[in-house]
């Protein structure tokens, strides 16, 4: 993430946008249960970024991040973070 972001504005971007992380979340979670592949998935993330191109640089890295950890957050393997 860029030098621009201080932590103020990045505490307002993750509370303006924790209600779409959140339903990404949810989202990965019932693909993976349907049995998604891990493509499925980062075509997911990619959808994500590729249609919100009008985002602040600053602010589509710091949502990239948070959607990357959402989706690892819901991942069922050794390292299970949930």
């Amino acid at each position: 993430m860029g030098e621009t972001m201080d932590t103020k504005t990045r505490a307002i971007v993750l509370i303006k946008y924790k209600p779409m992380i959140e339903g990404f979340k949810n989202a990965i979670a019932e693909e993976k249960r349907k049995g998604a592949s891990r493509a499925r998935l980062a075509a997911m993330l990619d959808y994500v970024e590729s249609t919100s191109s009008d985002l602040d640089p600053d602010v589509m890295e710091l949502m990239r991040i948070e959607l990357t950890e959402a989706a690892k957050a819901t991942h069922r393997g050794p390292k299970r973070a949930q």
